[in-house]
């Protein structure tokens, strides 16, 4: 049987449980009432309202952003247009004025187009965009380079020494195609151009077309 301290004592624990649970229940009962206090506020014809603007508003939004994806396609594909056409205008007319005005002969100037065109690029500079090589513009690079490796299309040519049997005196098919070999020590443009310039259906076996 329980002594008469243990019995107040349980009864103590009780009485602070149940304070705290009606403490709890208070706390509860003040949330309640604000929350309900919060929502009787709230115009429910208003609240429709605001959501069908909502609901316009997602509406707008999604038909903006297919019009924007549509128009930066758009804009996309005549950037690209507007990029080559700068490309072959800029790069190949460029180069073509260049060269001619540094002395190469217009039956070489594919061969020395072909050549150059890998290594120019189009650069923006303080007047618009412009085509250049390596730092240099193509008025500087064109006549240096006419000095040394392009000097070949600027000489007439020498008279052909192709032979039907794919030889020819001069080294012949099997000399030659070091030079168009990128793993050969002795690849080189001059020589393809050089080539190129003297017998183009020797080119073209060498070059494997």
């Amino acid at each position: 049987m329980k002594t008469v301290e243990e019995l107040q004592s349980e009864i103590e624990e009780l009485k602070s449980g149940i304070e705290a649970l009606t403490a709890k229940n208070k706390e509860l009962i003040t949330e309640k009432r604000k929350i309900q206090a919060k929502y009787q506020e709230i115009d429910v014809e208003q609240y429709s309202k605001l959501l069908d603007e909502n609901e316009a508003l997602k509406a707008t939004l999604e038909k903006t952003q297919k019009q924007y994806k549509s128009e930066t396609e758009k804009l996309s594909t005549e950037l690209k247009q507007k990029d080559s056409y700068l490309q072959k205008t800029i790069l190949e007319d460029g180069l073509s004025n260049e060269l001619l005005k540094a002395g190469v002969d217009k039956k070489y100037l594919k061969a020395s187009l072909a050549l150059l065109k890998s290594e120019a690029k189009v650069a923006q500079g303080e007047n618009g965009y412009k085509a250049v090589i390596g730092d240099k513009d193509l008025s500087e690079f064109i006549p240096e380079w006419i000095k040394t490796e392009g000097q070949i299309f600027t000489m007439k040519a020498p008279e052909a020494t192709f032979t039907p049997n794919g030889g020819n005196p001069s080294g012949g098919v099997v000399g030659d195609k070091k030079y168009f070999d990128p793993n050969s020590p002795d690849f080189s443009l001059t020589k393809q151009a050089e080539i190129y310039k003297t017998n183009p259906e020797l080119y073209k076996q060498l070059k494997g077309n």
